[in-house]
């Protein structure tokens, strides 16, 4: 967009006081750096169409230029939503389009959401490893008050409620092995005693009872 010229204190209010970014250049009509600066000025606000540029004589307009404080000349004020961001003051044109071309970029990323890049990293609400993680965590804190009602720690009470141990192993190993013997035991008793039954038959027939 062109550069405007604001020539009473209403025009430049409302200059200032627009959402986008806004650069007034206070300038002077017998400033010799105003005047070598200001076709690059004009170049500058074509390059940045989204951003106002405007002029304003300190001359016609000192009490513009004595509210804020512009004692040389040229010098250029950044303002947004009638506030000052920053300040160039010298004809220093490659300052003035880097103050620029900070300020204006964030606008396109400006609106919902955030600037790209910033913020923190949000895990997705379905992410698998989120809930796994909060099943197992949930499944703890379950288990530690359960332990503290029972006098005994977390460990303590996760090793009572495991359902398998190796001493519970070894012991159902032990009774299964007592009890074959016994049913050994039993058996070659019963085989004796058979034996010895028939032995004694075998020795009346003998002797012709």
């Amino acid at each position: 967009m062109p550069v405007t010229l604001l020539e009473s204190s209403p025009e430049f209010k409302r200059a200032i006081a627009q959402p986008k970014l806004t650069v007034v250049d206070f300038y002077a009509v017998w400033c010799g750096p105003c005047k070598a600066i200001a076709p690059r000025y004009e170049a500058l606000a074509a390059q940045y169409p989204g951003v106002g540029f405007y002029k304003v004589n300190v001359d016609n307009m000192n009490d513009v230029a004595r509210e804020y404080g512009v004692t040389a000349m040229p010098t250029f004020k950044l303002f947004k939503a009638g506030k000052v961001l920053d300040t160039v003051v010298g004809a220093n044109i490659g300052k003035l389009e880097s103050t620029v071309r900070q300020l204006a970029t964030p606008a396109a990323f400006e609106g919902v959401g955030r600037t790209l890049g910033s913020g923190d990293r949000v895990a997705s609400p379905t992410s698998p490893t989120t809930r796994d993680f909060n099943a197992s965590s949930s499944a703890a804190a379950a288990a530690a008050p359960s332990a503290s009602r029972s006098g005994a720690s977390p460990a303590a009470a996760s090793a009572g409620s495991a359902p398998t141990t190796a001493a519970s192993r070894g012991g159902s190993a032990d009774a299964t092995n007592n009890n074959v013997l016994i049913w050994i035991a039993v058996v070659f008793l019963a085989v004796y005693w058979y034996m010895g039954q028939q032995n004694r038959s075998a020795h009346d027939a003998d002797r012709g009872f």
